[in-house]
């Protein structure tokens, strides 16, 4: 008798539990149940810039297809190899399973008017008022829904009202989706840099020295420490296969020293040619500008804060030593100083150099005043 009291007793216990989970979950926020079951998703799977499309065999066989390897397979600015702004392989819907759900971009492409499996998966996404706006708006093309079968994922979807609208949607949709995927992919690139911890030492050297907050990867030293003047800091890391390169120099910011294309090529030269060669006498760094591509520029923000942004191949004068380079001009606010710094890589032998120039740019966007 005494067994069976404490077997209902426990019973008792085991349904309050139940119960007061119940409850727990129930008042939960809508929010809070959302990142409950995110939680509970698996990781995403995949190399950072990596995308998988799925589309119908009938697009994979149009004037389309070309489409989608012209826009979204663009060659990435720049490397001495060419090599795609994204790797890219395709898939139809029907074999669109398992694992391959688990994978961190995915892309749907398809037209509203058609009856296709793709077609009815993406207007399913939308819901009627999306597919309304869609047929009522040019500039509406595409859609982004996160964490739907893996956490850290993306799955877009690319549609316009008809078949021969698809071309020019995917022209419209894709400088913003290769920027979701590079923003998206970017805690890759910072999760591989920053695998051994922060250089706290280079840190506070840069603070003290420079007057400027930057989070340095452990691995990375101070390169002719003793040969820099005051202004300058050059900072190395030296992988298996690749050398990691960054120069930072600070300069009065006046009518000398404005923020400007020619500028920040005067700049990485002087610093080139004073700073950087290989063993032979006589030899320094310099920009490749004859030879396509040529450097080209954009206007962006490191940390809300304006910066000209140059990319390029450098070239060592008297010797055969080259690579990508990443620059960036920022103006100090607090002190009304420029800021310049170069990053540039060294892998000789390596064909695939995206990814080093996407971690460097990584760390040089760590940029605080």
């Amino acid at each position: 008798m005494e067994l069976l009291t404490n077997e209902l007793r426990n019973m008792r216990i085991k349904w309050l539990l139940i119960v007061v989970i119940a409850i727990s979950v129930s008042s939960c926020s809508s929010k809070q149940r959302k990142e409950l079951n995110v939680e509970s998703l698996p990781l995403a799977i995949g190399n950072a810039y990596q995308a998988l499309i799925v589309l119908e065999e009938s697009l994979m066989k149009s004037p389309i297809n070309d489409t989608i390897g012209f826009y979204l397979t663009g060659p990435y600015l720049i490397v001495p190899t060419p090599q795609p702004v994204l790797d890219v392989s395709a898939t139809q819907p029907r074999d669109f399973t398992g694992y391959a759900k688990h994978r961190r971009n995915i892309i749907y492409i398809g037209a509203l008017d058609s009856e296709t499996r793709t077609s009815n998966i993406i207007r399913k996404a939308l819901g009627a008022d999306n597919i309304k706006k869609a047929q009522e708006e040019k500039g509406f093309r595409f859609a982004i829904q996160k964490n739907k079968w893996a956490r850290g994922q993306r799955v877009i979807y690319v549609f316009a009202p008809t078949t021969a609208e698809l071309p020019d949607a995917i022209r419209r949709s894709s400088p913003k989706i290769i920027e979701e995927i590079y923003k998206s992919d970017q805690n890759i690139a910072k999760a591989s840099a920053y695998a051994g911890g922060s250089n706290n030492l280079i840190n506070t050297t840069l603070k003290e020295k420079l007057s400027i907050i930057m989070n340095i990867p452990k691995g990375f030293r101070m390169v002719n420490e003793y040969a820099m003047d005051d202004s300058t800091v050059w900072l190395r890391y030296d992988a298996r296969e690749v050398g990691y390169n960054i120069i930072i120099r600070t300069m009065d910011y006046n009518q000398d020293n404005l923020i400007s294309t020619d500028n920040l090529i005067k700049a990485r030269n002087k610093l080139g040619k004073r700073y950087v060669g290989t063993i032979k006498s006589g030899t320094y760094m310099s920009t490749e500008v004859k030879n396509r591509p040529f450097p080209v520029f954009q206007q962006t923000k490191i940390n809300n804060q304006f910066a000209l942004e140059g990319r390029g191949l450098w070239k060592t004068v008297g010797d055969y030593m080259g690579g990508p380079f990443l620059s960036y001009m920022v103006l100090n606010p607090n002190n009304n100083r420029m800021v310049f710094m170069d990053g540039f890589i060294q892998a000789p032998g390596k064909k695939e150099q995206r990814d080093y120039v996407e971690r460097l740019k990584t760390i040089m966007e760590s940029l605080r005043f």
